[in-house]
């Protein structure tokens, strides 16, 4: 049985929502919006970015906290038929969340488990929200979504300490002898969802190598079949950044805390393209083919005289596109990166969290680069969170336990045809909050997840921002 959680929701007036109850299926998407048409001599997006001007700053919205228990008992069925959404794990049509418990610990919610939101047509409903997974996972990496057995429902991989495949959502997971060098994708373009796991044990003959597990998979984990392939010569592995949407991969060579060689799969073979520790995959020019983005994490060791990288990588992000042409070089972008269409138009969106110092300091913006047939467009629209900075009783945080806000997902919870972008703050408390942003950068819904020995002091925080 599911384990009970105390959630607090936070602003459920949410501008263009549906009225009530589950959509029966996926509305179209908004008509494409044209870019507008570069002025003469504007600067070509596959050089250099165009000089950034002043950007737009999205401000978060700050509403009364309402408190909502979830339900006790494990969620309904998955309804799974047919292709699955992106994301959706139960089948309703809504993209779901998929998050690991990392702060404080409450008297439901362990450090590590699980926990699974499901969407509706107002968005993440945090009264769904129950515990998946048991408590033997760090964090560290982001779950991903995605069919593997082909039911028709999506399922939540997390390639941490090992591989662990919870089945829709819901646990026990299965587990397999692979640890967070994996990925998903689809090599072969067969529909099916493929394994992808970079492995190097000393020792071995056969050096480093790609393990590929084919889908479709069985409730035990076995693939459809096996296959490997050797890894760049004299490299070991780092991490491994796949593309659960197309067929592409990158594979980082080894670092010392900072920014590392990135290898691009094409085919059959790795080429070495750059110099980045971030990377996402999306179509961001609309032509049906995948890109990449690979840029500089902001991540630097402490090592002396390392706290700077070269020009050529130093707040640098390559996009690499699917045809023949030049990558596009975007100046001044440091952090995570993620992709997702956020306005409906076919084309993928570009957002990248913003870091500063040599120890990658988080800041809590972000940046919205919006894709067009050129090519993604500067300037970015800029949207800035911030989490609580005091506890119950106005006590001020101490500097560890104030955290930081991270972009989480892009997906599209409400059903509406539009990706939204899921940022979190994950502190030294007994609580995770969320915001929901549109394409405007505007905040459509803010929520705290936490244990259930935590809803009374969230109660009073709710309100902090």
């Amino acid at each position: 049985m599911a384990r009970k959680l105390g959630v607090l929701l936070v602003s459920l007036a949410l501008t263009g929502c549906a009225a009530s109850g589950p959509a029966t299926s996926r509305p179209s998407p908004s008509p494409p919006v044209p870019p507008p048409v570069p002025s003469p001599g504007a600067s070509s997006p596959a050089a250099s970015a165009p000089a950034a001007s002043t950007p737009v700053v999205a401000s978060p919205v700050v509403a009364t906290p309402v408190a909502v228990t979830p339900a006790a008992s494990p969620p309904a069925p998955p309804r799974c038929a047919g292709d699955a959404e992106p994301g959706d794990l139960n089948g309703d049509g809504y993209a779901d969340l998929a998050f690991v418990w990392t702060g404080a610990t409450g008297e439901s919610l362990e450090r590590g488990q699980l926990v699974v939101v499901h969407g509706s047509a107002r968005g993440l409903a945090p009264s769904t929200a129950y515990v998946a997974g048991e408590a033997n996972m760090t964090g560290e990496v982001l779950p991903q979504l995605a069919d593997l057995d082909g039911d028709g429902c999506a399922d939540v991989v997390i390639p941490d300490r090992s591989l662990s495949i919870f089945w829709s959502g819901l646990g026990p997971a299965t587990v397999l002898p692979y640890g967070s060098r994996s990925g998903l994708a689809d090599l072969d373009g067969d529909d099916a969802i493929d394994i992808l796991a970079a492995t190097s044990r000393e020792g071995d003959t056969d050096g480093s190598r790609l393990v590929l597990l084919h889908g479709p998979f069985t409730r035990s984990g076995e693939p459809a079949r096996e296959a490997s392939r050797p890894l760049p010569e004299g490299e070991w592995p780092g991490r491994l950044v796949t593309d659960p949407r197309g067929s592409g991969a990158v594979l980082y060579g080894p670092d010392d805390g900072e920014q590392a060689d990135a290898w691009l799969l094409t085919g059959e073979a790795f080429r070495e393209v750059a110099t980045g520790s971030a990377a996402v995959f999306g179509d961001f020019d609309g032509d049906g083919r995948r890109d990449v983005a690979i840029g500089d994490s902001g991540a630097r060791n402490n090592e002396p005289g390392s706290d700077t990288e070269a020009p050529s990588v130093d707040g640098i992000t390559r996009v690499f596109y699917g045809r023949d042409r030049e990558p596009q070089i975007l100046t001044g972008l440091r952090g995570s990166l993620a992709s997702g269409d956020l306005n409906g138009d076919g084309r993928d969106d570009l957002v990248s969290g913003e870091v500063t110092g040599k120890n990658a300091v988080i800041t809590g913006k972000a940046e919205i680069l919006t894709g067009s047939p050129q090519g993604l467009r500067r300037p970015g629209l800029v949207t800035t969170h911030g989490g609580p900075d005091r506890a119950s009783a106005g006590k001020p945080l101490k500097e560890w336990q104030r955290g930081a806000v991270k972009t989480w997902a892009l997906a599209d919870y409400d059903g509406d045809g539009k990706d939204e972008l899921l940022r979190v703050w994950r502190g030294g408390l007994d609580l995770a909050r969320f915001w929901r942003l549109d394409a405007e950068g505007r905040t459509r819904q803010t929520f705290d997840l936490g244990g259930s020995e935590a809803e009374g002091r969230n109660r009073e925080m709710g309100v902090r921002q």
